[in-house]
């Protein structure tokens, strides 16, 4: 009879308020990227070019985003419950400041990780992707809001 050898990870749980934030925070760097691309393609082009540009954008974003979770992800955590930590660990109370600490950090986080994707496709070394991740973590870990 053969034995389930991986490691058994435990399952993170998160209030409701958490799963907000990060939503909130992924619909916030959606519109912003949107809205960026959209003004970075006017240059006195028609509507249409704009909403092209615009709808690039975000599937530029979103691409870039699946790379960065496929690369930061590792058998401990995985990218989304990552961000999902550092948006409890930011959170002291349920508001309007723990909201936008919660999408600074998250947009900080993603920022960084996906430079460093980048960079490690380049290089080829996937693992120094995840070893950032983790010590992003582990800042936010040891600088949490509550105690």
């Amino acid at each position: 009879m053969a034995q389930d050898t991986s490691p058994q990870v435990q399952k993170l749980k998160f209030g409701l308020h958490v799963h907000v934030y990060v939503t909130l925070s992924f619909i916030t760097l959606f519109i912003a990227v949107f809205v960026l691309a959209g003004v970075m393609t006017h240059r006195g082009g028609s509507t249409a070019t704009i909403l092209i540009g615009a709808c690039s954008g975000v599937t530029v974003f979103g691409a870039l985003l699946w790379l960065t979770a496929r690369y930061c992800s590792s058998e401990v955590i995985s990218y989304f419950n990552g961000l999902r930590l550092i948006s409890a660990y930011v959170s002291y109370n349920i508001g309007a400041i723990s909201l936008f600490l919660s999408l600074v950090s998250i947009a900080a986080t993603i920022v960084i990780t996906s430079i460093m994707t980048l960079l490690c496709l380049a290089t080829g070394n996937r693992r120094y992707a995840q070893h950032i991740f983790v010590r992003i973590l582990q800042f936010f870990s040891d600088h949490r809001m509550y105690q």
